[in-house]
């Protein structure tokens, strides 16, 4: 089974009129502690966005203290936000949203 859900983010390096956009996340059952995180305002080469695997745990510790390094660097932001730092060969972000997403939809405790 694959949990799939879309999140409003900020943009917050974004040199554009509109930074918010949306963030595709999930996890499949086989493989539940892995999270894929898309987001459409990175793009690879050939356009398309680029996907970042994420371990849930570091999401999780995330939002609460800085976690991470590497590619994928999560902290938190004050007042009920969370920032994502994503970090790939061709391409940067830094995301912001709300940590209810990360800790009610991302980390789905259903599942």
């Amino acid at each position: 089974m694959r949990v799939e859900r879309t999140v409003q983010v900020m943009v917050v390096n974004a040199q554009r009129a509109d930074p918010f956009t949306s963030c595709n996340l999930s996890f499949t059952t086989a493989d539940p502690y892995a999270v894929r995180l898309s987001c459409h305002v990175v793009s690879g080469p050939d356009g398309r966005p680029l996907t970042w695997h994420v371990a849930r745990e570091l999401l999780l510790h995330g939002v609460w203290r800085f976690s991470g390094s590497g590619d994928v660097r999560v902290l938190p932001a004050g007042e009920g936000r969370t920032f994502i730092g994503l970090h790939g060969g061709c391409a940067n972000a830094l995301l912001e949203l709300r940590t209810d997403d990360v800790i009610d939809r991302l980390l789905d405790r259903a599942a």
